[in-house]
């Protein structure tokens, strides 16, 4: 994923060059961090779940869906 670009500007003083890379480093690091807070954390499927959903197709309700549920012979 590529970063968008953060404006940083310097409104007084004159800092140097390691201290510029600090401040963009904290920053960046901040701005990160909230990004990652609103991404929904993935939900974990249990492993009754995962073996559960091999056992069956997923049911479909409506008119003649009990007779079509039944195994071809």
């Amino acid at each position: 994923m590529v970063p968008e670009p953060i404006d940083i500007a310097v409104t007084g003083g004159s800092p140097t060059a390691t201290e510029a890379a600090a401040v963009v480093a904290v920053v960046s690091s901040v701005v990160d961090e909230l990004r990652e807070a609103d991404d929904p954390a993935p939900v974990a499927t249990s492993a009754w779940m995962r073996s559960a959903r091999s056992l069956r197709t997923p049911l479909r309700a409506g008119p003649g869906a009990w007779a079509a549920s039944r195994p071809l012979r």
